[in-house]
């Protein structure tokens, strides 16, 4: 089985996964979210989906996944509500789900074992993995005393061993048959593959991630949504006190935020890794306000204090290298997730599947050129609003007019 260690990843390793994707995209992504018991994972839960679920002091709380969707309300999004004044507005969402807590051993079958988690988590886009960086005595806390960085280890060998003991299930289903002669040729080129990943995951204990596989692994690893294939969120669950201090405290090497970041980096490869701080202290205290008002008057009496359910909405975003479009008009204001890269006929086929062939070209603008210009005409009149074909490969913030052989068609008036 494999153990966290501290042995740095080279920065070839680093390099060499970036550009593969090794998942499918769909319109709404799904993250999973896990833990230590007590970390504060179902807190990370609640504020991304307005959410009311139990949260106790007592190790084990989750006994079963908590399943919701988040919207993703950014400041794009509400400016262009403002602007349009639409009938209906829809924010992009994301389907979330807190799994039952992990322990050492997990991946053997201890505490609540890791059935749920490789159910879960392994249809799962992004993992967030919240740790626990607050003492007190409050919340019962399990191991030996509070280290963010143990528990971050001990996580993600955890999600190395249960990729290997999938691998293991899925190699020794296959090669009896192979030898047999039976299941013919793409049953052998699946078990080559699969024993492929197995020898580099069992020699390396590293996640599936750092490696870059043929278009045969690709496959099999997006159709076995092993966990370690998975991009990564770290929630730092801190106490208000340090949760309020600077961005550039957090960020220093002597920061938590800072440590974690460069463990994640130097001791697991994972240089793309978004980490971010989060207080669910804070979070509570804000609750307990009541009203939106007294809220808002607490924000302008503390401008430099701000909630984490904006910024752990876009972490994922972030991680997943997704961007943003919209369609807009007085009818509708949508806002659309979509992978970096991707072209103007792959986005029109995010609102419908058929609108990738029968994509004639794509009106754009950009949402920072609206906002400056404050009018459609002044687009146009600035040269702004720019006609666009195939080729074009969609822009975080455009706003696009798509067209379509079908005349019934049409995203934007």
């Amino acid at each position: 089985m494999a153990q966290s260690s501290a042995e740095d990843v080279s920065t070839s390793e680093i390099l060499s996964f970036e550009n593969q994707m090794l998942r499918e995209h769909r319109n709404i992504i799904r993250v999973g979210i896990l833990g230590m018991p007590n970390s504060g994972k179902t807190g990370v839960f609640n504020l991304l989906t307005n959410s009311n679920s139990d949260v106790d002091d007592q190790v084990f709380t989750t006994f079963r996944p908590n399943f919701g969707i988040a919207t993703y309300n950014d400041n794009q999004f509400n400016w262009l509500c403002q602007h349009f004044n639409p009938k209906s507005k829809s924010p992009s969402r994301f389907r979330v789900v807190d799994c039952p807590a992990l322990i050492r051993d997990s991946s053997r079958g201890m505490g609540l074992g890791a059935e749920l988690l490789v159910k879960h988590c392994g249809v799962s886009d992004a993992l967030m993995i919240v740790v626990r960086a607050f003492g007190g005595d409050k919340c019962t806390q399990v191991g030996d005393g509070v280290n963010p960085i143990r528990d971050l280890d001990l996580i993600l060998s955890e999600l190395v061993n249960m990729d290997i003991m999938t691998l293991s299930l899925e190699v020794g289903q296959r090669k009896p048959l192979v030898e047999r002669k039976q299941g013919g040729t793409q049953l052998a080129a699946e078990l080559k593959a699969l024993e492929s990943i197995q020898s580099y995951i069992t020699s390396s204990n590293k996640p599936l991630r750092l490696h870059h596989w043929n278009d045969q692994e690709v496959d099999i690893i997006k159709k076995l949504k092993f966990l370690t294939s998975k991009e990564v969120v770290v929630v730092v669950n801190m106490d208000t006190r340090d949760y309020v201090r600077s961005p550039e405290w957090h960020a220093s090497p002597t920061g938590i935020i800072g440590r974690i970041s460069q463990r994640l980096i130097k001791g697991h490869g994972l240089k793309d890794a978004v980490t971010i701080p989060y207080s669910g202290s804070f979070e509570e205290n804000l609750r307990r306000l009541g009203s939106e008002e007294a809220v808002e008057h607490y924000f302008r009496a503390n401008p430099s204090h701000r909630s984490s359910q904006v910024s752990l909405a876009t972490s994922i975003f972030k991680a997943l290298k997704m961007i943003h479009f919209f369609t807009c008009g007085k009818e509708e204001v949508r806002s659309w997730c979509l992978p970096k890269g991707y072209t103007a006929p792959e986005a029109a086929r995010t609102i419908h599947r058929d609108f990738e062939e029968e994509f004639i070209s794509v009106e754009v603008g950009s949402f920072l050129d609206l906002r400056e210009l404050e009018s459609e005409v002044e687009l146009k009149r600035e040269g702004k609003l720019t006609q666009q074909g195939r080729k074009y490969v969609v822009q975080d913030g455009d706003i696009c007019f798509f067209k379509f052989k079908l005349p019934s068609y049409k995203t934007l008036k």
